[in-house]
């Protein structure tokens, strides 16, 4: 009798899981959009405020009911999942108004024509489910080159294979350290440590930890992806290309942003930052008014997608720093911008490794001083356990931990 309570019970969780009454209802809505409606028709828009109201019953459960999906790494990740379909959605269908009869630009076919060529399945993937549009008329800027498209299937899949085992070790003894005593709990408060130079040590030590457990924890996932992907199709490994850029690159904010780290979001950005300063706004294309524009809504609405991982996890909204966090980004490529535009009218272009020396060091420094706030909150509300990447982590996702 037990066996068929417990059963009974599970598939009940199962039913309720975010899965199921949120993340499945959306991609199948946003899916049958992109592959059947038309731009601007009334399905459209109703798919629209369908996906939309499908996140405000999650935020509402999250805020209101005070029922986070979970205290686990994937539990953030997932809870602004729903918030990006609603901008991936309004930026491709509605703002850019792709559809399967006008997709591809006129400078971009051959024929002049702007349908798609191949069927609306493979629309739908390309136009939607691709966050970087990798091998598509639209890539988005900073994506990496392809691994290699000489190595063999087997050859690329034992190479990449052999990278997950160390990237999972690596991120569990980070995992470790971040939860330990030296840069415990007990830190994770702002300015709580007299010393200057302490303070700025455990900021740079947690800032370290979680850029580099996020690098390890995203690429371990692309690879597995990658992986799985080649059995269903043999081809698909020669174009798959690394989800983030080279360290080496990191010398500036932009770069950093810009090109080492993943590229996920920046077609959403840029899409509904172009529509709202020139569409909304009618800013002209060029000038410094533009430009930073379109930056601080770059960053104000990744702040607001980080926010919404925040609050999946229970951090309550007035203790996240995820907007000061993002919008302090955007005030510092504006020092930034401003120190070079000064240094290049008064002393010339600076070259050499004394110039990438210092601009690492500015990375670094402004990263570590400012991530604090919206680091700290998320780690004191993860636990331990849910921040290692298991089946626990994954869990809540699929089943209900709520009930």
């Amino acid at each position: 009798m037990s066996d068929t309570i417990d059963i009974t019970s599970l598939v009940s969780r199962v039913f309720t899981s975010p899965f199921i009454t949120i993340y499945l209802p959306q991609a199948l809505l946003v899916n049958y959009a992109a592959s059947h409606t038309s731009r601007g028709s009334i399905a459209r828009w109703t798919c629209f405020f369908a996906i939309v109201g499908l996140y405000l019953t999650q935020v509402y459960r999250h805020i209101c009911l005070d029922s986070p999906i979970s205290d686990t790494w994937v539990g953030s990740a997932a809870g602004g999942m729903g918030f990006w379909n609603c901008v991936t959605f309004f930026d491709r269908l509605i703002g850019r108004g792709w559809d399967y009869e006008h997709y591809l630009p006129k400078d971009k076919s051959a024929s002049g024509e702007t349908q798609y060529k191949g069927n609306r399945k493979d629309f739908a993937n390309e136009a939607i489910a691709s966050p970087r549009g990798v091998g598509a008329w639209w890539e988005v800027k900073g994506v990496p080159a392809a691994w290699s498209s000489k190595m063999s299937k087997e050859w690329f899949c034992v190479s990449r294979g052999l990278m997950v085992v160390p990237f999972w070790m690596l991120y569990n003894v980070l995992v470790d350290n971040i939860y330990g005593e030296r840069y415990g709990h007990k830190s994770f408060h702002l300015g709580i440590h007299e010393s200057w130079a302490r303070e700025l040590e455990v900021r740079a030590m947690t800032t370290f930890n979680f850029f580099t457990r996020l690098y390890l924890a995203m690429n371990l996932f692309v690879l597995a992806g990658t992986i799985i992907g080649c059995f269903f199709d043999g081809n698909s490994f020669k174009t798959a290309k690394p989800l983030y850029g080279n360290i080496q690159d990191a010398y500036s904010l932009r770069r950093f942003w810009g090109s080492f780290w993943h590229q996920n979001l920046r077609s959403g950005l840029e899409g509904t930052s172009n529509f709202v300063v020139h569409r909304l706004l009618h800013l002209p294309h060029r000038g410094l008014v533009q430009r930073y524009a379109k930056v601080f809504w770059c960053f104000a609405l990744s702040g607001v997608f980080h926010l919404a991982n925040d609050v999946a996890i229970g951090v309550p909204v007035r203790e996240t720093g995820a907007m000061s966090f993002f919008l302090l980004q955007a005030c510092g490529f504006v020092l930034e911008d401003s120190v070079q535009a000064v240094w290049r009218r008064y002393f010339g272009t600076p070259n050499g490794s004394f110039a990438r020396i210092v601009g690492y060091v500015w990375t670094a420094t402004y990263l570590s001083i400012t991530a604090a706030q919206w680091i700290y909150p998320a780690n004191r509300y993860l636990t331990k356990e849910g921040t290692y990447l298991t089946w626990n982590c994954v869990y809540p996702i699929f089943v209900d931990t709520r009930m």
